[in-house]
């Protein structure tokens, strides 16, 4: 009995491992926590604006730009705003149109101007000049180009009278704006 005890108890080689056994039952979800509280209320943005970005352009003193699907109502209500990077400059490095160039070599002017109407489309030229105002011709390469249009939330017709408030009553003026009158 002692003998059989002795060869029962024995181990011999490790065998092949068996297959990969079934995936187990999905645990219960916990429960869940209690809401936070809301954040306070954002500031107020526009969200009617277009961004046009174009790549690298290697010009002289004058390069233009495409605005596609511009229709001429959109772009009589909106401010239109135009950046670049200078190639010699760092890839975060942001001048505005119009303005003082990379390094104030040169200043930059624009203008915009209707090129089709079906579709409707408008180009927004860029010159250099220097600062005497003759044309700057040397060579300048601008990696990026950037082109927003954004919409006015509110148009009100300009003059010395508007049908809001009345521009020529300094309290009406102060009123309208949030400020008290002295």
């Amino acid at each position: 009995m002692l003998m059989a005890a002795f060869f029962i108890s024995c181990e011999g080689p490790e065998g092949p491992a068996g297959p990969a056994g079934a995936q187990g039952a999905q645990g219960d979800q916990g429960i869940q926590g209690e809401q936070g509280a809301v954040g306070p209320q954002g500031v107020t943005g526009n969200a009617n604006v277009v961004l046009y970005e174009y790549g690298t352009q290697t010009f002289t003193s004058s390069v233009n730009y495409l605005l596609t699907d511009m229709a001429r109502e959109r772009i009589d209500e909106s401010i239109v705003l135009a950046y670049y990077n200078p190639s010699n400059e760092a890839p975060t490095a942001w001048y505005a149109v119009p303005g003082a160039g990379s390094g104030a070599s040169y200043t930059t002017r624009n203008f915009w101007y209707q090129t089709s109407t079906d579709p409707s489309e408008y180009t927004m030229g860029v010159r250099t000049f220097n600062h005497d105002g003759s044309t700057n011709t040397s060579s300048k390469t601008w990696t990026k180009f950037r082109i927003f249009v954004v919409a006015a939330s509110e148009v009100l017709t300009g003059g010395t009278k508007s049908t809001v408030v009345d521009l020529e009553d300094h309290a009406a003026v102060c009123e309208y704006f949030g400020f008290t009158t002295n």
